[in-house]
């Protein structure tokens, strides 16, 4: 339920932060990543990249900001 809610793409103003850890601990770790900002979030869901659609993640990581520093 909560994936199709994030699906819409209808809200604009909310805690991405408390939504990512959510998404986090229901397995839906793709979701987790599009709401994390910080870089220790980011690291520890990517520790479980296998679990992840690989096209997703190269492209994910291409997004980022240079001064990430993955």
């Amino acid at each position: 339920m909560a994936d199709a809610i994030l699906n819409m793409e209808m809200w604009n103003q909310f805690n991405k932060q408390k939504i990512g850890m959510l998404c986090e601990q229901k397995g839906l770790l793709q979701k987790a990543l599009q709401n994390y900002a910080e870089l220790k979030d980011i690291k520890r869901i990517c520790l479980n990249v296998h679990m992840l659609n690989l096209e997703w993640v190269v492209g994910y990581i291409g997004k980022l900001p240079g001064d990430q520093g993955l």
